[in-house]
């Protein structure tokens, strides 16, 4: 599976060297990479999607959340054992300790396949609104599930940010 990590370089420009750092040295399956700096969150995936046509799997990669070991490996492995995986994530709370059928919030994975059917990502509520909640209830009405991955979890370096 040919995975595109689409790198959203926005924000707190500060923590973007130590995030790209340590998610890329850890990832535990090969990916090509592509960097967008283009302000709102919804407008850089699209921008990252567009600069990436073709690929088999897409990955959001925020400049402030530290994804756990093999944190690509085991979301490919999800997508292609989880009948209808829609996003898949880690999340930031506490690990689960199986799947956790749920929406995703965070650096979202999703396949081709998913993003053929539910289209790009929504930019008319704002820079840095929810689009994460809105692409699950997308997804979940054309037929997929969204889950969290078990034994690990994901680190926001800045979970109280509004």
């Amino acid at each position: 599976m040919r995975v595109a990590v689409i790198f959203l370089n926005y924000g707190r420009q500060d923590l973007s060297p130590e995030t790209l750092r340590h998610n890329l040295s850890n990832s535990g399956y090969p990916f090509d990479f592509f960097c967008v700096s283009v302000k709102g969150i919804g407008e850089a995936i699209n921008t990252g999607l567009r600069m990436a046509p073709g690929y088999d799997a897409y990955m959001t990669m925020a400049n402030d959340i530290l994804e756990p070991d093999n944190w690509l490996y085991w979301r490919v492995n999800a997508a292609k054992h989880v009948p209808n995986a829609g996003l898949i994530g880690y999340p930031f709370d506490k690990a689960r300790k199986h799947f956790d059928y749920t929406d995703v919030i965070g650096n979202l994975f999703f396949t081709k396949e998913v993003l053929d059917k539910v289209g790009a990502f929504n930019t008319s509520m704002g820079d840095y609104a929810p689009i994460d909640n809105d692409y699950n209830r997308r997804t979940i009405a054309a037929g997929f599930v969204n889950l969290y991955l078990p034994n690990a979890i994901a680190k926001h370096l800045r979970p109280n940010d509004d």
